[in-house]
């Protein structure tokens, strides 16, 4: 189904001044001192806060766009939003065994948090979840009803191996049964009554940080369930999380969809990287149009003629010198040394 063309983009009348350029680097260092000199300029000369900043990027897989950059604005004193911060909080050993806990509290035979705390067991591991998945198969029931219909005693495995799942098994029921009569049908503080619950000892042991941003997850509980609470603990932790930062934000152009800022810059706009090869030529320049109208009132895209360490093997293999996005041909602003612009700010 063939788009309606867009019309031409005018300025609006009310527009303030700003910068529009397109600069292009010798190398993947050049231009990650650029970006963080031209941030530094920004956020002192025109007074722009480094939350009103964004830095786009067509990618970041493992960081390798991003990492120089941040590097290069730590080193300029620039704040930087650590997007992966949420993610690390959730991916550590209390973190996945508190919200397993909070599951079994809520579902005594759910089989995510039942194979969650057996990985995170030291001694028991992949034999015992293998030993479950076959009674569940066996018995056409889930992973969790049949940990519960084989615990305590656990027939068929070895005795040093039962003795751990006994103890785990036990341990989690107490910890459940113990707490269970105290959790009120609703309440408007869930995140606190839980952080007081683990600072008491009563529930699984977590770091300072997780601990603080679980009491701080309250503001819009409004007496909702348990089961509710429990069911969007992971996805408002990571709102929490990344609220809770302050400082320039780096994010691929898909995310920046929807938001605006002040100052915008797009990295990496050049030749097998915006487009990609072998991507839907429109959907790419539809893309590059999403991150550049981010922008309120300063505008720049930056690519580089060599890019060196891991972003070198995005796009194309071996592409030798890069180019300027063709997605630009023709357009109203011409490449220039990123070096000179930056030195003539």
């Amino acid at each position: 189904m063939s788009r309606t063309p867009r019309a031409p983009l005018t300025y609006a009348d009310d527009a303030p001044e700003g910068h529009v350029a397109l600069l292009g680097f010798r190398s993947t260092a050049e231009e990650a001192q650029g970006v963080a000199y031209l941030v530094r300029w920004l956020v002192e000369h025109e007074r722009i806060d480094p939350n009103d900043i964004g830095i786009l990027f067509r990618g970041d897989y493992q960081s390798r766009f991003s990492h120089p950059i941040r590097k290069q604005l730590e080193v300029a004193g620039i704040p930087v939003v650590d997007s992966q911060r949420a993610k690390r909080l959730m991916e550590e050993a209390d973190t996945r065994r508190l919200l397993a806990t909070l599951q079994l509290l809520v579902n005594p035979t759910d089989s995510l948090a039942w194979w969650s705390l057996m990985h995170l067991q030291s001694g028991i591991g992949s034999a015992a979840v293998d030993y479950i998945l076959g009674l569940a198969h066996e018995g056409g029931t889930t992973f969790g009803r049949a940990t519960a219909a084989n615990a305590p005693d656990f027939p068929g495995l070895s005795k040093s191996l039962s003795a751990r799942m006994e103890k785990l098994w036990r341990e989690v029921t107490t910890t459940i049964d113990q707490l269970a009569p105290d959790l009120p049908k609703k309440s408007d503080g869930w995140g606190a009554l839980v952080a007081g619950f683990v600072a008491a000892g009563r529930l699984p042991t977590c770091s300072d940080e997780l601990l603080t941003a679980i009491a701080e997850t309250d503001e819009e509980d409004d007496g909702v369930p348990f089961e509710e609470f429990v069911a969007r603990f992971g996805l408002r932790l990571r709102e929490h999380v990344e609220a809770d930062q302050t400082g320039v934000r780096c994010m691929t152009m898909a995310a920046s969809k929807g938001l605006t800022m002040r100052a915008c810059v797009v990295v990496g706009v050049e030749d097998d990287l915006i487009p990609r090869p072998g991507e839907d030529l429109n959907e790419e320049r539809r893309l590059l149009y999403v991150a550049m109208t981010r922008a309120r009132e300063h505008l720049v895209l930056t690519w580089v003629e060599r890019r060196q360490g891991p972003a070198a093997r995005s796009g194309r293999t071996n592409v030798g010198r890069r180019h300027a996005s063709d997605l630009l041909r023709g357009g109203p602003v011409e490449s220039q040394r990123g070096t000179d612009f930056i030195a003539n700010l």
